[in-house]
């Protein structure tokens, strides 16, 4: 069966939705790790008297400057109108990116590089080609005005005359657009420690505000514990899923963070008989649960970008390697069903749910014995896998769940029961217009029904049959892969979307000894709907990446800070603890806390004659904006200088206005550089708000999507551009 989010066939459906084209939302396909060139593109390309000026550079006047006139093309590409002709919806760089070979081998050499070098490089490129054009430079933006020194102090008289000769300067000797729209200006300062007396002063020009990102020695972590309710319990109520937030050392160890949620949920929410090895951390990416944490390691594997969740397993043994079985004559057997890719065609197998048989009563050293081969895992991640109602493919949703093994008389029957168990109680949580079921009247139930009443019928009868423990459940569980899109079972070459887990109550099916696999609990589209009360699709998020399933809901935000955006899951409120959303607030940080460390007085580790002191005096050096470019690109310096390895990136939250940042300019932001990095792999998006329609898009190389304003902002944001012009 073919998964219908298959990143090939994503990409497909993508290009059939975007036939009719806004003028500006264009991909640019990657040639081989060039999401970093992609995404620097995309962000000039959207800075719109830069492109006008650009484009409408006569012909004559690029035909000796092969990177102007390559970047010309290009922009050209991207804002033709969708009604001049057949517009594709992505573009293909690979006349831009030869020409650009020019400024460095290192941007065609198909390694991943670093957009904010790559800008630095290829505006600088531009400014050499264009400051000899004088055609250019006559119909450029002027940033070489003279601020008016009236009601400034003497000093201050001083600094803007020598600010205003120097950038006069600075320009006669390097006057282009670049310089028009791009440079700005830094002051420099050198004062005494003791007594802040300015000696001595300097202008510097620059391109990129780099702002440091103040450390913290600790980090903040939401994480969404999803209750199991233990199978020997009745299910009289939902079960608890609420997001909670944890802070703690960044050095510390996973199982820290675990027992730090744990005391929160002993003190919290009344779970005081929970205990640690009940518990566990795992990442869960497009409603799968994609890897569990090793508590000895240390936080740093947790990236910014994980979805946490804490799954409770009743009874976990500790040591999955030490599983007992009891003695019998009796031989094991094991059932294993047909495949079948038909999905209407799979139903569950063996008579109605009874109790569990009881547990064996022999002791250790009398009837058991250790068994070492196969071993059997000491619990099962569990997905929900949905077969579309054409029966031609299927999705993953809903919330992923682990189900524990027993170490002493588990079975396949204990495994369906406990599985029932937890569907019932999520079930439960998800609709609430069900709650109430146990409380209506048996005459009302018994009723006959026609027409549209036959459906609900059916669908109370659905019901049931989930909420009744010795019903048939209306679904089926299948051994499939840690993927969840084949059988763990059977040949590959077979195509078995998974073979069916029998009832067996008398033992557990050796084909769970496999490795590598989980439990697909699988629904027909039309029965999962109504269980959890899903009636309208939810929109595709913007921001998805090609290697996440378009349709899958997501819980939890990419933005692993902003508490608005992890609130809902299938239109159902997910409670926060209190004080999340304060402690939170605390760990924030905001581009002006990012400003003020960058102005910040520093201590040299030299000294100088103070007139006012009349001595020698340790000196404090200070840099201040003290002439902003029209177009501000700020560079958040998430990489420290002797990076050596990905889980050194500072993943901090950086809160950035989008409109009205006011710095002598009013600014507004018009694109975002982002970077995501999962196991030492990094990746370029970008956010970028279309001058035309005044929506915001997200490139990610070939693809481009509508946005909006909530998925701009995250702790992936590398290069934020502001634009003081319109």
């Amino acid at each position: 069966m073919e998964n219908e989010t298959s990143p090939g066939k994503q990409v497909n459906d993508l290009f059939e939705q975007r036939k009719a084209l806004q003028a500006g939302s264009r991909g640019l396909k990657n040639l081989g790790n060039s999401c970093f060139m992609n995404s620097a593109l995309q962000l000039l390309a959207h800075v719109p008297p830069f492109v006008s000026t650009v484009i409408n550079t006569p012909e004559s006047v690029n035909s000796n400057l092969p990177l102007s006139s390559s970047f010309r093309r290009l922009l050209k590409m991207i804002w033709e109108d969708k009604d001049s002709g057949e517009v594709l919806s992505y573009i293909d760089p690979s006349f831009f990116r030869t020409i650009a070979g020019s400024l460095s081998e290192q941007f065609v050499n198909q390694q991943q590089q670093d957009p904010q070098e790559f800008l630095s490089l290829f505006l600088d490129g531009l400014h050499e080609e264009l400051k000899i054009s004088k055609d250019v430079q006559a119909n450029a933006f002027s940033n070489d005005s003279i601020e008016t020194c009236e009601g400034l102090s003497p000093l201050e008289q001083e600094v803007q005359q020598k600010s205003s000769a120097a950038w006069k300067a600075y320009i006669h000797e390097n006057k282009s657009i670049i310089t028009d729209l791009f440079h700005g200006q830094l002051l420099s300062s050198l004062a005494c420690a003791h007594c802040k007396k300015i000696l001595s002063y300097t202008f510097d020009p620059f391109v990129f505000l780099s702002l440091p990102i103040p450390t913290r020695n600790e980090r903040f972590f939401k994480i969404l514990f999803v209750e199991n309710i233990p199978y020997q319990e009745k299910v009289s109520c939902d079960a608890k899923i609420k997001i909670f937030g944890v802070k703690i050392s960044k050095y510390a160890k996973v199982k820290d963070l675990k027992n730090i949620l744990l005391a929160k949920l002993h003190e919290k929410e009344g779970l005081g008989s929970l205990k640690e090895q009940e518990i566990c951390l795992a990442e869960v990416r497009s409603n799968k649960i994609f890897s569990i944490y090793d508590e000895n390691k240390d936080i740093g594997i947790i990236s910014k970008e994980d979805d946490i969740f804490c799954f409770q397993i009743a009874d976990c043994p500790q040591d999955s390697s030490q599983m007992l079985k009891p003695t019998t004559t009796a031989t094991t057997t094991t059932t294993t069903a047909e495949p079948s890719n038909n999905p209407s065609d799979q139903s569950s197998t063996g008579g109605a749910l009874l109790p569990p048989p009881p547990p064996p009563t022999l002791a250790l050293g009398r009837g058991w014995v250790k068994i070492g081969a196969p071993k059997t895992p000491s619990f099962f991640k569990c997905v929900h896998r949905v077969i579309t109602k054409d029966n031609q493919s299927f999705y993953f949703d809903g919330i992923p769940f682990i189900v524990s093994s027993k170490s002493s008389f588990q079975t396949n029957f204990s495994i369906q029961l406990e599985i029932k168990k937890v569907i019932q109680s999520h079930a439960l949580f998800f609709n609430s217009k069900k709650k109430d079921w146990k409380k209506r009247d048996d005459e009302s139930k018994n009723k006959e029904k026609d027409g549209d009443d036959e459906v609900n019928q059916h669908h109370e009868n659905v019901w049931e049959e989930l909420m009744d423990d010795n019903s048939e459940p209306p679904y089926v569980v299948k051994i499939v892969n840690t993927g969840g899109t084949s059988c763990a079972v059977c040949a590959f070459s077979k195509k078995c979307s998974g073979c069916l887990l029998d009832e067996d109550q008398s033992s557990l099916s050796t084909d769970l000894s496999k490795p590598r696999l989980c439990l697909a609990v699988e629904w027909k589209e039309d029965v999962w709907n109504e269980i959890f009360d899903i009636s309208k699709p939810v929109a595709i998020p913007e921001e998805t990446q090609l290697d996440q399933p378009l349709n899958g809901k997501q819980l939890l935000s990419s933005d692993n800070m902003a508490p608005n955006k992890l609130a809902s899951f299938h239109g159902k409120e997910v409670h926060m603890e209190n004080g999340f959303e304060e402690e939170w607030k605390e760990e924030r940080l905001t581009l002006q806390d990012c400003l003020d460390q960058f102005e910040a007085d520093e201590l040299l580790d030299i000294k100088r004659s103070c007139p006012a002191c009349q001595k020698e005096v340790e000196v404090m050096k200070k840099l201040t904006i003290h002439k902003p470019p029209p177009i501000m690109i700020v560079h958040l310096k998430r990489f420290p200088p002797m990076m050596t390895s990905y889980k050194e990136k500072i993943d901090t939250y950086v809160d950035f206005p989008l409109n009205h940042w006011n710095m002598k300019n009013g600014y507004h932001c018009v694109a975002v550089s982002n970077n995501t990095t999962r196991t030492g792999v990094s990746h370029y998006t970008t956010h970028a708000l279309n001058h035309l329609d005044k929506k915001w898009y997200y490139f990610d190389d070939v693809v481009c999507l509508e946005s909006t304003e909530g998925k701009v902002k995250s702790s992936d944001a590398y290069l934020v551009v502001y634009s003081s012009l319109g």
